[in-house]
């Protein structure tokens, strides 16, 4: 009693002296000095001034399940109203434990359900600002000042207050979030990987590239370089999935990387994203597909039990692939922030992080392709010794380094694209509704001193830093790299600009 009579005028306290409580519980208040979110928002997404704090997004938790997750900067309620005929009728859910709405929260997460995945959901997210509580009554933002009376009730009480006649403030945050499962089967994801801290302009310049009827935004792990406070993860994950959602009108995923395992606050990561059954790994149905994500998670250390973790994450991750929902599914894509195998200088390596020993259980899976991240430079490495599956990975974390990866889905056939910043497609892959089988690739033996791979690489570079993708690559000898020469464009000019 004494603690938390003590903890309720810190509290008070705090909010007398202009300090804000950015996120908290009564039993462990974590104060943020407003000083420090004097920076630039994230294009109307993080709001450091505003009641609303970081606006929502709508994280796909589940099948036929989304969870709305937004931050204010003080205490407050929060519910969610959705639609799906154009507001002709609407839907009202909210957070409730022990028989109890939540109403004096900083973090808000709502649950919507029993919507019609083949249509898009409208959304609005609600907040009243609490300045007051007494027994048995709340004063909002707004409500004028009651005297308790002799009597011991609040006066003009009778009538309140399911209508919010009574004058309060009302913070309202509009979304859409794209069909889940549109229609003929067709399905899109987009995926970000490796940010570490970059600022908005990461963001915003990528989302141009990614594509109309994008149903799933996935932050593909180390979005920030360390979790050293409130602010690394309120900004770079929480403003970023906020951005990415709303300017794509779609669901978003969170993957955790190893960076997001480190340092104290990273043990209040999931407090600021939509998780699945209270964890970071798990699966959904997705158009034709059965997604499956994955938490690598870090190495062991001495401040975790990542082991422990992990070996919990398995026994799910063997029912998942033993489940009616696996076998059936068109293709079974897995996203993960570790992959098991990386390009070495000729050769696969089998990567030997702690998470990577979940790949052993996907063997003999039928697993269609696993999109991955870490290695901060795109790569496409067919099934091989290691993994009898393809894996993709994402570039970054530079602007010029930086990838989106892109997945579309139909029941017949996968198709996955890497664009850089330009929106140039560096590469792509097509597959049929059944895992590719391509043999390993030969090791790399060209001799990097010889004349001919200068020559090579040149024209490679030529090819990335074109103006726009080239219609079509001639590969041939010695005559082909001799058009370059100045007597030899007329013949070029006649055989193939189409201006002979």
């Amino acid at each position: 009693m004494q603690q938390s009579l003590f903890l309720n005028f810190l509290a008070a306290s705090a909010l007398a002296a202009g300090t804000v409580f950015a996120q908290g519980s009564a039993d462990n208040p974590r104060l943020v000095d407003d000083e420090v979110w004097k920076t630039e928002p994230w294009e109307g997404c993080y709001m450091p001034g505003d009641y609303i704090w970081v606006k929502p997004h709508a994280d796909y938790v589940g099948s036929n399940k989304l969870e709305v997750v937004w931050l204010t900067k003080q205490r407050g309620s929060g519910w969610v109203d959705w639609s799906q005929d154009g507001w002709a009728t609407t839907n009202r859910a909210w957070t409730a434990k022990y028989g109890m709405r939540d109403f004096n929260e900083y973090i808000h997460k709502i649950a919507v359900t029993g919507f019609d995945e083949t249509k898009p959901v409208a959304w609005r997210a609600v907040s009243m600002k609490v300045i007051q509580t007494a027994t048995g009554f709340t004063r909002y933002e707004g409500e004028p000042y009651y005297e308790w009376t002799q009597r011991g009730e609040w006066s003009k009480l009778a009538t309140r207050r399911q209508t919010y006649e009574s004058g309060a403030v009302i913070y309202r945050e509009e979304g859409v979030v794209n069909p889940l499962r549109p229609a003929k089967g067709k399905a899109s994801i987009v995926l970000f990987n490796d940010v570490h801290h970059g600022l908005y302009v990461t963001y915003t310049n990528f989302v141009k590239h990614a594509g109309e009827n994008v149903a799933l935004g996935v932050l593909n792990g180390d979005i920030i370089d360390h979790c050293r406070s409130e602010e690394d993860i309120v900004k770079y994950v929480g403003a970023a999935m906020s951005y990415v959602g709303r300017e794509l009108h779609c669901a978003m995923r969170y993957v955790r990387g190893n960076h997001e395992c480190s340092h104290a606050e990273s043990r209040h990561l999931a407090d600021y994203v939509g998780l699945q059954d209270g964890q970071f790994y798990g699966a959904v149905d997705f158009g034709p597909a059965r997604l499956v994500f994955l938490d690598t998670g870090s190495g062991a250390c001495d401040d975790n039990d990542m082991a422990g973790y992990l070996a919990e994450e398995a026994e799910w991750l063997k029912r998942e692939v033993q489940s009616e929902a696996w076998k059936k599914a068109k293709h079974r894509v897995v996203i993960a922030h570790i992959p098991p195998v990386r390009q070495g200088k000729g050769k696969v390596i089998k990567n030997t992080n702690l998470g990577c020993s979940l790949y052993e259980i996907l063997k003999g899976r039928d697993v269609t392709a696993m999109l991955g991240a870490h290695e901060h430079w795109p790569q496409k490495i067919l099934p091989n010794e290691f993994v009898d599956f393809p894996v993709f990975i994402g570039g970054a974390p530079s602007i010029k380094g930086s990838t989106i990866m892109r997945c579309d889905m139909d029941d017949e056939s996968i198709r996955i694209r890497i664009f850089d910043y330009q929106g140039v497609t560096i590469h792509e892959w097509r597959f049929p509704d059944s895992p590719c089988k391509a043999t390993t690739p030969a090791p790399f033996t060209a001799n990097t001193n010889h004349y001919w791979y200068g020559a090579h690489r040149y024209r490679i570079n030529q090819v990335k830093t074109a103006p726009r993708a080239p219609d079509f690559i001639l590969l041939g000898d010695s005559i082909f790299h001799y058009w370059d020469n100045k007597e030899n464009q007329p013949s070029w000019q006649k055989l193939f600009s189409g201006e002979g």
